[in-house]
């Protein structure tokens, strides 16, 4: 070999390092907008040309039927992403025969990274659920609490405290077992309310806030932002030296579709945006973390069918009250977003996360 020839060699073998390097991200934030179809986000950039949606490099579509249904429900939607497995609608966390599938954050904690929630529902809700718990009905909160307690999830920030303690103490368990104190003897922080500064400060390694016993309310009742919880959470993820896998959710986009509330949908849309806008400052700051933003399925068969140019205020209609088989969008920024081009079903979408986690 001639000493150009060699030059050359070398350099693709560097320049092959130097894109698997590209493709690996230390961290992973997933962003899903429950219900949130194509539409949905349309409300977002139509009304600004300036859009945080315009500056994802690389988008994909993503089909969302269920191993058993056309139409997929949150359970098996999630878990699809969560695990890289298509599963029953109603499942979390396990595959169509009731069998345990890995998740995405148990392969984080194989490779040492933090894992975090941020949701706005219950933490034992079925998005969330299908990142932590193995279970065939996601209606079984109280037995995916005790999934938490065993999964070691760092931080989860969400609502349904009453999930963890018993009915005579006001709760919603049955077996008389106080999971709060059991989380407390396990060297969790658990806060009630938000307080950013409590969170980020508390020297404990794993911390669960709630933000309610129950369900919080609509964004203009809760006097905080996703953004501002996400970026709670990252405060104390960025910590990990080995890096994280942070999943949000705008849980709320798919109540209000479900109940055709117009008002409520724009709210939520554009509270689900603080927390990409937060995500997205996070990784072009950091360098080295993906953001990938989709959903789980659509709801309500939004339609946008009236409106003016430079308005931001549009007639929206509905072909439906409940989910759609409809295609939901994927937007992807930082090492490994070129995986997420194209259009291709919701499983195949989490075994690429997997693969990057494992890479």
């Amino acid at each position: 070999m001639t000493v150009k020839n060699f030059r050359i060699f070398l350099f693709l073998i560097l320049f092959a390092s130097f894109l698997t390097a590209q493709d690996k991200p230390k961290n992973i934030i997933i962003l899903i907008g429950d219900g949130m179809g194509l539409n949905h986000v349309a409300l977002e950039f139509l009304k600004d040309g300036n859009s945080l949606y315009f500056s994802f490099p690389f988008t994909g579509l993503s089909v969302t039927t269920s191993a058993d249904k056309l139409i997929t429900d949150s359970a098996a939607g999630a878990t699809a992403i969560a695990t890289g497995s298509k599963t029953k609608n109603g499942y979390v966390g396990v595959d169509s025969t009731g069998a345990p599938l890995k998740t995405l954050f148990e392969a984080a904690k194989d490779r040492k990274k933090s894992t975090g929630l941020v949701i706005l529902s219950t933490i034992t809700h079925a998005t969330p659920g299908a990142f932590y718990a193995h279970n065939k009905s996601r209606n079984r909160q109280a037995e995916i609490a005790l999934d938490y307690l065993q999964a070691q999830v760092d931080i989860a920030i969400g609502s349904g405290s009453s999930y963890f303690y018993p009915a005579n103490l006001g709760g919603r368990r049955e077996d008389n077992r106080n999971l709060l104190d059991d989380l407390a003897q396990g060297g969790y922080s658990v806060i009630k309310g938000f307080d950013s500064e409590a969170i980020i400060k508390n020297h404990n390694r794993r911390t669960v806030v709630f933000l309610d016993t129950a369900e919080v309310g609509y964004a203009p009742k809760r006097g905080y932002t996703l953004g501002q919880l996400t970026g709670a959470a990252l405060g104390k993820l960025s910590l990990d030296k080995d890096g994280f896998v942070l999943m949000v959710e705008g849980s709320q986009i798919d109540w209000a579709a479900h109940d055709k509330d117009t008002v409520n949908i724009y709210t939520e849309m554009a509270d689900f945006t603080t927390a990409v806008q937060t995500a997205l400052e996070f990784a072009k700051k950091d360098k080295n973390t993906l953001v990938l933003v989709t959903a789980d399925h659509e709801t309500g068969g939004l339609i946008i069918n009236k409106g003016r140019l430079n308005e931001s205020v549009y007639t929206l209609a509905y072909a439906s009250s409940s989910h759609t088989a409809g295609a939901v969008p994927v937007f992807a920024f930082g090492p490994g977003a070129n995986y997420f081009t194209g259009l291709y079903h919701n499983d195949v979408l989490g075994k690429r996360l997997m693969r990057l986690i494992n890479k």
